[in-house]
């Protein structure tokens, strides 16, 4: 007991030394515990949860700090929170939109952030009860119809003119379609054949930004309204309902990347320079800031420095300069349109939101995705399959109502396979879009159309499997769009056909673009009475007529691949391309089931041809088909009436002559059925490692024949002009051939005995004469300013480079074949061309064939009659996303001619796979001998070339003051359309 007592006794005087060590000697006073340190490193922002997003009626809201001593102040209201706002005391609940500011305050130090919140009032718009299910991972019978909103059909005239400048008949403005529109003529695109409807963006958009209006979609205000030109959101689900009744899908076009221009920003830099560097579009209507919050909040200085670099829903960069530069394609804007900061998880939760909205209000049955290049890929990833819970990606969300394969597919325009890929599947295999507009097809399928070699197409369908495609088999395949001019006016009718055989016989989802079965070919024309129809013009009546030639084709083709699986699921093996110019395209399919097996019998195999050249061509090629498969031309085909079925010889060898300009597709019918044989042979022994300058000998072999025999050389198949025939009466056989009135490149070659099957095998030589300097001309500076000498550049600042100034011309001669450098004053390619490296210049060059009484003194489009009598009997217009060529036959003033192939070739002296922007830079064409005549000499012709630019496609406008993207000086109808020219040149 005692011992318990001392324990107890030290245990209280230990207690009070240590309170006599915590008082004031001097005032006898606790002395208080200091105040907790906060660590330089730690940033104590407002944290909110949930972070932000869309939800349904209300939303309970938690602000916290890392520092929990720290006070939080926010507001409601948009306004900079202060010590003077609300602070923050408990979870709060909001049943309305807001932008919630907050700050966190501890001593001097201030942390800002923000966020915001969508409220769906289902209420105000009740979400739809029912949902129509979608094709259960069958897409690729789906035909697709994609339209423009506002040019298809204009159903209610008394939504066309909101009262802002921005309705009219021409292209720039809204025209008058709408939703009313479109559900009475559901009737006519059923009939066509198609089975789902493609719109582009339905939202409210900025009615007009100063140099032209949002009639097109893609320039949102308001996420979640429709715009009032194509009527109410109950109008959209009518629509929606109407089209599912008669077994249509409809497919909503969104923009995730940008919004509409009403901010500019002039370069990149701080947020202590962003008042000098940031204003507001003044020339935006009717508003200056987009509709919905939190994209009113597009005034920067309105933000503390830490909600702009960490918190802010925009970039705030100017327009991307350099297209090889990742960070500004992903955080600049495109067009000046103003860039989301799609990094920031609060945007993230906000589209995926706005997007789960279209599928409760209206059920639309999948989503295309605008400019996905522009955006970082690994978005793609939640904003489509996230399975967060209350905030689920648009695909699983689709799924939870009973669409179990809502398709999103995205616009990543670029013709590498790789870059595309990764926007549907991540390197660690992540499933981010399941689909993508296939345009790495699509560039070289119009190509192959244009007459350029065929094995660009071989190139693309190749690697289709290999460069990691989430599913290969869902891309959806096209030939024709909104952005891009229409085929139809770049090639012939029959090449045309050829290109939409392509998209309709391989994997996929192929898209028909509006118009096209009515042979459009402006890109974005009406199709009913009073829209626009082409610069001055607009339609006399509506063009919803269900026959014609295109009509009755694209019907015809539709039918075709809904009643053959094998042209929808296939392997797909080339059997014959080309590596120079026009000419054979054929492939063997194969159908596969679901598994991807390949499948055996009657019609489960195909063949298809194409023939791209104005020549007949030999096929002869070892098909892959067994002896004695017949395979029967089936409805449509082009030129192909004379060889209506094909049977496969000994080792499956096929060997036909295909007409110029054919195209059609051959199903398997009949195995085992007997063939003549014929057991001549022939062959050439000569084999080429250097390349051939003039003449050259040939040499080979025949077996089983009788003397004597003609021999025909062909080069590249060419039935209809073989480079020689001579009459041999051994079985060995020599013969020096003269090559120069061929084409410079890689050639084939094939010896054939005349007037029979029998093929030699073919070999390949580079035939390479070399280029004479033969003539050149030097052009003023400064000279690039119209006839008139008046007119000036756009103001946007990419044209401050003067890029149509023409300096010198310089052009080399190669037998029939033509070069020429043309020397500008400056070239760039900001804006990442895909056929021509350069921008903001559209090269027209003539050329005049001596004694031609077919040449005209017009340039056709252009309100401009060509100089010192010159008349052209050759056209080629080149600029950054195409290159095409026409003679001048049947050209008048509104129509270019007669398509002709091959296009030129070019290419730019470029330092450096980065550099894009050159003073002085030379621009080198190569045109073919077979583009003009095929003559052996150019002794006598004439060049003459000028300069303008082209807009998506389409001539840029000019206007009497310079806008943005249009020349100023000038009146588009009445005007001479160039920049700059040269004189007339005269090759001696």
């Amino acid at each position: 007991m005692k011992r318990k007592l001392t324990q107890l006794y030290i245990i209280v005087c230990l207690v009070f030394v240590f309170f006599l060590s915590c008082t004031n000697g001097d005032q006898g006073d606790v002395v208080k515990a200091p105040e907790e340190e906060v660590p330089v490193t730690i940033k104590f922002y407002p944290e909110y949860t949930p972070i932000g997003g869309m939800f349904k009626n209300s939303v309970s809201v938690t602000i916290a700090s890392e520092l929990k001593t720290a006070k939080i102040y926010y507001t409601n209201d948009g306004s900079t929170p202060t010590e003077k706002s609300i602070e923050y005391k408990e979870p709060f609940q909001l049943t309305e939109t807001t932008v919630i500011r907050a700050v966190a305050m501890y001593k001097d130090l201030h942390y800002y952030s923000m966020t915001a919140y969508e409220i769906d009032n289902t209420n105000t718009v009740p979400d739809i009860s029912t949902h129509v299910a979608s094709p259960e991972n069958n897409w690729g019978d789906e035909i697709i119809y994609m339209m423009m909103l506002d040019r298809f059909n204009d159903g209610e005239a008394a939504n066309n003119n909101q009262g802002s400048g921005e309705y009219g008949t021409v292209e720039g403005l809204y025209n008058g379609g709408d939703f009313k529109g479109i559900s009475e003529k559901l009737d006519y695109i059923k009939n066509l054949g198609v089975t789902a409807i493609w719109i582009t963006p339905p939202v409210k958009n900025q009615y007009h930004d100063g140099n032209h209006a949002g009639y097109h979609g893609y320039w949102a205000s308001d996420f979640l309204n429709t715009d009032p030109h194509y009527g109410s959101i109950e109008e959209y689900k009518n629509f929606v309902d109407l089209a599912h009744s008669k077994g249509l899908k409809v497919i909503q076009d969104i923009v995730v990347n940008h919004i509409a221009d009403y901010f500019k920003v002039s370069t990149t830099g701080k947020y202590d320079t962003i008042a000098s560097r940031w204003s507001i579009n003044n020339s935006s209507i009717p508003l200056k800031q987009p509709d919905n919050s939190p994209w009113t909040m597009n005034n920067p200085t309105l933000l503390t420095e830490d909600e702009f670099k960490y918190s802010s829903f925009y970039n705030w960069n100017p327009m991307i300069m350099d297209y090889n530069d990742y960070n500004q394609i992903r955080t600049y804007q495109v067009g000046d349109l103003d860039d989301l900061k799609t990094d920031n998880p609060v945007v993230r939760s906000l589209l995926r939101g706005y997007f789960r909205y279209w599928i409760d209000k209206v059920g639309i049955d999948g989503y295309r995705v605008d400019t996905v290049y522009y955006v970082e890929p690994e978005f793609f990833a939640d904003f489509v399959n996230s399975t967060e819970t209350d905030n689920l990606g648009v695909r699983e969300y689709a799924k939870s109502k009973g669409k179990n394969d809502f398709i999103v597919f995205g616009e990543a325009w670029h013709r590498d396979d790789e870059v595309c890929a990764e926007y549907t599947k991540g390197t660690d295999g992540d499933a981010r879009m399941d689909s993508l507009i296939y345009f790495p097809l699509n560039l070289a399928v119009r190509d192959l159309a244009s007459g350029e070699k065929t094995s660009l197409v071989t190139e693309v369908l190749n690697k289709r499997y290999t460069v990691g495609y989430q599913n290969p088999d869902k891309l959806v395949t096209f030939v024709d769009n909104h952005d891009m001019e229409r085929l139809l006016n770049k090639t012939s009718p029959e090449m045309v056909k050829a290109a939409y055989t392509i998209i309709m016989t391989i994997p996929g989802t192929p898209q028909l673009y509006y118009g096209q079965e009515q042979g459009f070919t402006v890109a974005r024309a009406a199709m009913f009475a009073g829209g626009f129809k082409d610069h001055g013009q607009t339609n006399a009546s509506d063009l919803f007529t269900e026959s014609g030639v295109w009509w009755d084709y694209y019907s015809a083709l539709i039918e075709m691949r809904k009643n053959n699986r094998v042209l929808r699921y296939n392997n797909l093996s080339v059997i014959k391309d080309t590596d120079n110019g026009g000419g054979i395209f054929a492939y063997r399919l194969v159908e596969k089931d679901n598994a991807g097996n390949a499948l055996t019998g009657i019609d489960k195999k195909a063949l298809v041809i194409i023939n791209s050249s104005d020549n007949q061509k030999t096929l002869y090629v070892k098909s892959g088909f067994q002896a004695g498969d017949k395979l029967v031309l089936i409805s449509p085909s082009v030129h192909l009436n004379s060889l209506t079925e094909i049977i496969a010889h000994e080792d499956g060898y096929i060997s036909v002559v295909i007409p110029s300009l054919a195209s059609g597709v051959y199903v398997l019918k009949e195995n085992g059925v007997p063939y003549t044989t014929d057991n001549r042979t022939i062959n050439i022994s000569t084999t080429f490692s250097e390349p051939v300058f003039t003449s050259t000998i040939i040499s080979g072999t025949l077996e089983n024949v009788t003397f004597p025999v003609e021999i025909e050389l062909l080069v590249d198949d060419n039935e209809d002009a073989p480079l020689d025939s001579f009459i041999v009466n051994e079985l060995s056989w020599t013969k020096t051939v003269d090559i120069s009135s061929i084409s410079n490149g890689l050639r084939t070659m094939r010896a054939k005995i005349k007037g029979t099957s029998v093929y030699s095998d073919s070999v390949t030589f580079e035939y390479k004469k070399p280029y004479e300097l033969v003539a050149q001309t030097d052009d003023p500076l400064g000279d690039d300013n119209g006839p008139s000498g008046k007119y000036i550049q756009p103001t946007d600042s990419t044209f401050a480079g003067n890029m149509q100034d023409i300096k010198n011309v310089k052009l080399y001669t190669s037998g029939g074949d033509l070069k020429i450098d043309i020397i500008m004053k400056n070239i760039t390619r900001v804006w990442k061309p895909t056929v021509n490296q350069f921008d903001h210049v559209a090269f027209s060059i003539f050329v005049s064939k001596p004694g031609d009484v077919n040449g005209v003194n017009f340039q056709p489009l252009h309100n401009f009659t060509l100089p010192d009598s010159f008349k052209w009997s050759y056209l080629f217009k080149a600029e950054g996303w195409s290159t095409v060529g026409f003679s001048s036959i049947d050209a008048t003033i509104s129509k270019n001619g007669t398509p002709i192939s091959p296009a030129p070739s070019s290419s730019v002296n470029w330092a450096s796979d980065t550099e894009s922007l050159k003073a002085d830079g030379v621009i080198t064409f190569t045109i073919s001998s077979q583009s003009i005549g095929k003559p052996q000499s150019l002794s006598g012709y004439k060049v003459y070339i000028n300069t303008w630019d082209i807009d998506m496609g389409k001539l840029r406008q000019i206007f009497p003051e310079a806008k943005a993207y249009s020349f100023g000086g000038g009146e588009m109808e009445t005007d001479a359309l160039i920049m700059d020219e040269t004189a007339v040149i005269t090759i001696p």
